[in-house]
């Protein structure tokens, strides 16, 4: 072939700084981008090129300019019978030859600029727009911290949210638990991440995102889950097949033939209780019920009368206990 990936990544990125890129070419933008810190960095030097160089490359003369700038410099890689080219590149060459008289007498010098924002949930769930434009949903007991500066986009989650954020190929959407990260570029995903459980579980959506801690790292993409273990830094992947991850939003909560461990997890997660099975031979017993907008109270109240075995209120928990079930 004439053109090597490294020209072929060049074209797409010139292409999207242009907002020439179709929405497939944008994807595999994405995808490059997330490969590799490398690849990060590559973008982030052609967007700052394209930005200091040339902030509005929509009012260039592209014919004019670039024959002035042909004259003046000696490149016979960039020659003027390069107007077959598409306009894009041509302005990227343009951005690139500016840049290098700028640098000759002040340099490239960058603002920091920082947005901050901060959410925090009691016994209500709150839905809320971060200032990039990415929409979270907060679960009961919840909260984040939100930034975003010239390299990336940071939030702190404390407990769980669903996060759908808007894309920007330049900024990453950083999410900041314990022991792990979660960085996507424009996606939709659950984070499970409440103190007081074992594991971290990450649900994605929609797009891919990475899930990293330490040296280890994985990537899901739309329909796949990953369990974090806190206890020993392992993941565990796996497809989707939770339905009531996202109860505490729609309110509804499905179980067929569903084992009383399970239900109890689903439901300490939803409503952010406490409940604990006492004799571990409760753990097998079988549930078959819907909960539409059902509160916690009365939901506990149908499976104890269904199970037969009783609920205790002690000290913020519910504890749950009985003989095995036959």
């Amino acid at each position: 072939m004439k053109h090597n990936h490294h020209i072929d990544i060049e074209s797409l990125i010139t292409k999207y700084l242009a907002q020439e890129a179709t929405d497939e070419e944008v994807g595999l933008l994405e995808d490059w981008v997330m490969a590799s810190d490398q690849n990060k960095k590559t973008y982030l030097t052609y967007k700052e090129i394209w930005m200091q160089a040339l902030p509005d490359p929509k009012e260039i003369d592209v014919d004019e300019d670039w024959a002035q700038m042909a004259n003046q410099i000696t490149q016979p890689s960039l020659s003027i019978e390069d107007h077959t080219k598409p306009r894009y590149l041509l302005i990227f060459k343009i951005a690139a030859i500016f840049l290098m008289l700028l640098i000759g007498y002040w340099g490239i010098h960058r603002a920091m600029t920082t947005e901050h924002y901060t959410l925090d949930t009691n016994q209500e769930i709150i839905k809320d727009q971060l200032p990039d434009g990415s929409r979270v949903a907060l679960n009961r007991s919840s909260s984040i911290r939100y930034q975003s500066g010239e390299q990336a986009r940071f939030v702190d989650l404390r407990g769980d949210a669903y996060f759908d954020v808007k894309r920007d190929t330049s900024l990453p959407f950083i999410v900041r638990m314990e022991d792990i990260t979660v960085e996507v570029l424009g996606t939709s995903f659950y984070i499970d991440a409440r103190a007081k459980t074992k594991n971290i579980e990450v649900i994605v959506t929609k797009g891919t995102v990475r899930v990293s801690s330490r040296n280890k790292e994985i990537i899901l993409t739309a329909g796949q889950k990953v369990q974090y273990q806190k206890n020993n830094g392992l993941f565990y992947k796996s497809n989707q097949t939770d339905n009531n991850f996202n109860a505490w939003q729609s309110g509804l909560l499905t179980f067929k033939n569903t084992d009383l461990r399970t239900v109890v997890h689903d439901l300490n997660r939803t409503f952010h209780t406490n409940i604990m099975i006492t004799n571990t031979m409760l753990n097998r017993c079988k549930i078959t019920a819907t909960f539409d907008h059902k509160s916690i109270d009365t939901i506990v109240n149908i499976i104890t009368k269904t199970l037969l075995i009783k609920s205790e209120k002690q000290n913020g928990q519910i504890l749950l206990s009985g003989s095995a079930c036959q």
